[in-house]
C-alpha cells in the first residue's frame, strides 16, 4: 500500500499500525477496537475518523503554508482508465 501511495505522492493512513501502537501501549484493546478483529466499533470508528482528519487538517496546513487550496492530486488517473473515475473527479 504505501509503495502505490508513493509512486502516486499520496498520503497513507495506517490504521493498523495506529491500533497495534495503542493496543502496544496499553491505550486499547482488541474487543475495544472491533467487533469481530475485522469490524470496528464505535470507538474504532472513532480512531479511524481522528486518523483521517488529521491527514486531512495537516494536507491543508501544509497547502495553505505553500499558498495553494487544496488541489487534489490528478497524477493518479493518469494511469487508471478514464471510464473508471470519470464524473467522479
Amino acid at each position: 500500500m504505501e509503495r502505490v501511495a508513493s509512486h502516486y505522492h499520496l498520503p497513507v493512513v495506517d490504521i493498523g499500525k495506529t491500533i497495534t501502537d495503542k493496543i502496544q501501549k496499553g491505550e486499547l484493546t482488541w474487543e475495544e477496537y472491533g467487533l469481530d478483529y475485522v469490524h470496528p466499533t464505535p470507538l474504532g470508528h472513532e480512531i479511524i475518523t481522528s486518523e483521517l482528519l488529521n491527514l486531512f487538517q495537516e494536507k491543508e496546513q501544509k497547502e495553505k503554508c505553500d499558498g495553494r487550496l487544496l488541489s487534489g492530486n490528478p497524477r493518479i488517473f493518469r494511469s487508471i482508465p478514464k471510464f473508471l473515475y470519470y464524473g467522479f473527479v
